[in-house]
């Protein structure tokens, strides 16, 4: 079984699945999963590799995964919160006891310069060089982290997000999101791994800087 693990501290575990498996072979790892309602595609193997990440990090556990009316996923019979995230042939899940959480795995692709004007805002482009192809999925993952973080969706990623590439020599990236009635700074890790760029929450590092109830 493709399991890689990235890093488990008290706090949180984080677990990549890399997927070299069919959905017959994915399924079967699951109690009471069929694979015969799932075709080839990606999207059906992300939504079983996802589960079987999540079944190996849980020991083996049995779980029931649910989503919020804002798509959050969570697990209602365990107290700790959970994000995942899934491309190309892997499949990534954070789990941490104590905080909101996120994590985002993208494959690398020039595609992402035709979105660049959905995401970018001005602070973020200071940090980025000519043809900066890996910069740009720095931020956009950043971004995504901080979106499921906030997890309560109505985020503008270019007017919300800010996101800061100054220590990306140290695999760190400062990310911060500012709402009328949040304000935080949230310190992110990532890892180059192949073609894919994989960003996650640091939860020893991360500190929120102001929440206010919403008015």
């Amino acid at each position: 079984m493709p399991f890689i693990s990235i890093k488990k501290t008290d706090n949180y575990q984080l677990g990549l699945w890399h997927i070299t498996e069919n959905a017959d072979q994915l399924a079967s790892y699951l109690v009471q999963t069929s694979a015969k309602n799932f075709g080839k595609d990606n999207r059906n193997l992300h939504w079983l590799a996802a589960r079987v990440l999540l079944k190996h990090m849980l020991k083996g556990q049995s779980f029931e995964l649910l989503k919020t009316e804002s798509g959050k996923p969570y697990l209602p019979d365990y107290n700790f919160e959970i994000s995942l995230s899934h491309s190309g042939d892997y499949a990534a899940a954070i789990i941490c006891k104590e905080q909101e959480t996120g994590v985002d795995i993208e494959k690398i692709d020039p595609r992402i310069y035709r979105i660049a004007h959905k995401y970018l805002n001005d602070f973020d482009q200071s940090f980025l060089k000519k043809d900066d192809l890996i910069g740009h999925f720095l931020i956009w993952n950043a971004k995504e982290v901080l979106f499921k973080y906030y997890s309560k969706g109505a985020v503008d990623f270019r007017k919300h997000l800010f996101v800061d590439l100054s220590n990306r020599k140290t695999n760190r990236i400062r990310a911060i999101i500012n709402k009328p009635a949040f304000n935080a700074e949230i310190n992110i890790q990532f890892k180059i791994i192949g073609d894919y760029v994989l960003t996650w929450i640091d939860h020893e590092k991360s500190i929120i800087i102001n929440e206010q109830a919403t008015k």
